[in-house]
This record gives C-alpha cells, sequence and structure tokens, in this order.
C-alpha cells in the first residue's frame, strides 16, 4: 500500500496553536500600550541563545520573558531541561543585564490535565544541584486567564511554579509494586552513573544527560510497566507503548537540538533505546532484535526483495513483543528507494490510521500526536539496524567493532 502523509494542518497543529495564543498575547501588549518583541533571540556566551516567545518592554526599564507552553509528557523532559538549562545559563551572563528574573509561563492545557506542571517542577528540581541556586523564577497562568485580564508590570495574578522538594519527588515515583523505581535506586544505593550497565559502551567513559535519563526513566517506570506486563492486552498497554518510542526519539530530535542545529550523532536517543533493550523485563526482546537483526544480515546477499522481507520481519518481531499485530490500523511498510527518490537506503516508514492508539488514560489529545508517534517509531525500527554498533546488537558487548566505534565518537 502507499505510506501515510499526514496533511499539513495535523504536522503543524501544535505549532500553530502555539502561534496562535503568542500573537494573540502580543495583540494585547500592544494595546496595553507595551513595547513587544516576538521571538526575540538573546545571544549569550559563544553562539549560545535562548528564544523567548515575547519580549516585553517594562515600564521600570526592565523587559520581561514572557513563554506560552502547550501541554507537557515524559518525552518532553528533554526538550524542558534544555530550556531551563539554556535560561540558567544565561541569567548567570552579562548579557542576561535588564532582563527581569521572573519567568512569565502562559500554559495552555486542558482542563483535565494534571501532569504537564508536575513534569516543569520535576525538572527544575533535577536542574537544582543545591536548593534555591537557579538564577530566575518561573511564574504561571493559564491561557484563558491570562487572556481574559494581562497583567504586564506584577506578578498578583501568577503563580510562583516551584521546584518538585525531595520529600514530594518521592512520593511522586513511589510506584505500585515492590518494584523500586531508577530514580530511588539511585538514592538508597547510590549507583555510580558511569559505570552504569545499561549505558552503552561509547558512553560508558564520559556519561552526558544522565541525570536527564534518570529523572525521566523515573518517571517512566509506571508506563514501563503497563507495556511490558500488559503487552498481550493492548487496549492497557498501548498508549504506554507510544509514550515509550516518543520518550526515546524526542531525547535527541527535538527543536533548536544539537540534532536540528549541527546534525549530530542522537547520543541521548541512542542512550535510551538501549537502556530500553537492556532492561531485566526486556531479556527476551534483547534476544528476539538480535536474532532477527542477524538474519537481516544474512539476507543482503540474497536480492532486495528477500532483504527488504526480512527487515520487515525484524520491525514486527519487534511490534509483537509488545503486542501487536498485523491487519490493524498500524502498518509498517519497508520502502526500497528509486534513483530518483529523496532518500538512497532501506527505510521503514510506520503508518497510525487510528489516532487513538496513541491516546493515554487521561484522554488527552493533541492534533499531532499521532504523527510524531509514528515518527518516533520509524526512528526506532531504523536504529535497530542503523545504530547496530551504538546499540551493542552486534556480537559481544563490549568487544571488538564496538570498542573502536567507542574510540571514533570519543574523538567526536
Amino acid at each position: 500500500g502507499e505510506s501515510h502523509q499526514p496533511t499539513n494542518h495535523t504536522v503543524d497543529a501544535v505549532e500553530l496553536a502555539h502561534a496562535l495564543i503568542e500573537m494573540e498575547v502580543f495583540a494585547q501588549a500592544t494595546l496595553a500600550g507595551f513595547n513587544s518583541v516576538v521571538e526575540k533571540t538573546l545571544p549569550f556566551g559563544e553562539k549560545t541563545y535562548i528564544r523567548a516567545d515575547l519580549l516585553v518592554d517594562l515600564p521600570n526599564g526592565e523587559k520581561a520573558i514572557f513563554e506560552v507552553e502547550q501541554v507537557a509528557r515524559i518525552n518532553d523532559v528533554p526538550r524542558i531541561q534544555d530550556k531551563l538549562q539554556r535560561l540558567a545559563e544565561f541569567f548567570q551572563s552579562p548579557q542576561a543585564h535588564g532582563i527581569n528574573r521572573n519567568i512569565r509561563m502562559i500554559f495552555n492545557l486542558p482542563a483535565n490535565d494534571a501532569r504537564t506542571l508536575k513534569i516543569w517542577r520535576n525538572v527544575q528540581s533535577n536542574l537544582l544541584e543545591q536548593p534555591g541556586v537557579l538564577p530566575f523564577s518561573l511564574y504561571w497562568q493559564s491561557a484563558l486567564s491570562f487572556l481574559q485580564s494581562p497583567t504586564w508590570e506584577n506578578l498578583d495574578e501568577f503563580i510562583l511554579l516551584e521546584p518538585e522538594r525531595k520529600a514530594e519527588q518521592a512520593q511522586y515515583a513511589q510506584l505500585p509494586g515492590n518494584a523500586e523505581t531508577p530514580m530511588q535506586l539511585a538514592d538508597q544505593k547510590a549507583i555510580v552513573l558511569s559505570e552504569d550497565a545499561l549505558l552503552p559502551a561509547f558512553l560508558k567513559v564520559e556519561p552526558e544527560n544522565l541525570k536527564t535519563i534518570h529523572l525521566v526513566f523515573g518517571a517512566l517506570e509506571q508506563d514501563l510497566r503497563t507495556s511490558l506486563q500488559d503487552r498481550k492486552n493492548l487496549a492497557a498497554g498501548r498508549s504506554a507503548f507510544f509514550l515509550i518510542m516518543r520518550s526515546i526519539y524526542e531525547a535527541s530530535h527535538y527543536e533548536d537540538g544539537p540534532v536540528s542545529l549541527y546534525a549530530a550523532l542522537p547520543v541521548d536517543s541512542l542512550v535510551f533505546l538501549h537502556r530500553y533493550l537492556n532492561m531485566y523485563q526486556n531479556q527476551e526482546l534483547l534476544e528476539v532484535v538480535r536474532s532477527a537483526r542477524d538474519e537481516v544480515r544474512r539476507s543482503q546477499t540474497r536480492g532486495v526483495n528477500l532483504f527488504r522481507d526480512t527487515f520487515t520481519r525484524l520491525a514486527w518481531e519487534f511490534l509483537r513483543y509488545h503486542g501487536f499485530g498485523r491487519g490493524g490500523p498500524l502498518d509498517v511498510l519497508v520502502t526500497v528507494p528509486g534513483f530518483d527518490a529523496d532518500r538512497s537506503d532501506i527505510h521503514v516508514e510506520v503508518s497510525i490510521r487510528d489516532p487513538f492508539l496513541v491516546i493515554g488514560d487521561d484522554g488527552v489529545f493533541m492534533d499531532g500526536d499521532d504523527y510524531r508517534a509514528e515518527k518516533a517509531l520509524e526512528w526506532v525500527l531504523n536504529a535497530l539496524w542503523t545504530y547496530g554498533n551504538e546499540l551493542e546488537l552486534i556480537g559481544q558487548p563490549g568487544k571488538g567493532k564496538v570498542s573502536a566505534k567507542k574510540r571514533l565518537l570519543e574523538k567526536s
């Protein structure tokens, strides 16, 4: 069949909603007599910058940053962490002079959203090496409330978005069942991150962003358990599966991230996928993937059609482990490029024909979630073949080709 091509309004729906609210806030500021700039880039350091959704001139001579945010899920943690880290570095630089340190956050959230603010609080806490040292504060208000009665100079109608306290973090991380979360294990057993057995070889010497990884996997533990235990009951575990795939993919693939700006190796996504494949619950999955991947390798000399068929079976072995079968609203197509194609490699394309596959227990669905789930699953299925060395799916982990790859990556 034909590959699924999402319409532009589906792909850009979240960006469109963001832009509409952003422009409405700009219009309100203009009507109130305040000078303001939309999408203002504020450089600092060497070739580093933050981008303010709206920068408003205040009567006291300072400039205030207004940020518009939508629903956040666990897969947004790397983006949020990067955003707040850049803000922290900016406000520690000389270029921050004259910029008000109270960031006004305008959240466009559905009434039943219960996760977004907690995620932002947890990420703030994760950035704190010592309590209370962030050089800025976040104040939030709902978009509906702000647009009905906007305030610019004071914070009377805004609510302080405080970092999650450690006691609250522990309560949030404590999940049903006897298994401890990765965050609890890290606290109780003082795991040395650089020796983490779930890290790929090329990161064991100098791991990056490991606090983010532990934060995400700690919060994802319940969804992981649901997906793994209920993979034969897809009605219960399907949304958790796609949330995990998006968490893996969007760890590296987000706007203004190293991949999109510098064509960097998607290190964080590879670390997430490696950890997922090597979780003790997924020992069977790891063996299935290694065996299927070996079959793909042997089929390379048997012609394009057989190679394509074997590659398709690799994709479906991975999906079958998670409870998916053929003939439903989830399609996988292994594409062989022609001479005039945009890509020159054999690759996987995914089509989700029923958006209800990706709707979580909270019932919240943002236009474009199905498209993003498609892109995430495509990347994961392609990565099982493309990044065999980095994921330690070739030969014995830690030996031969993997070590050579590690040396290459340490130089990059």
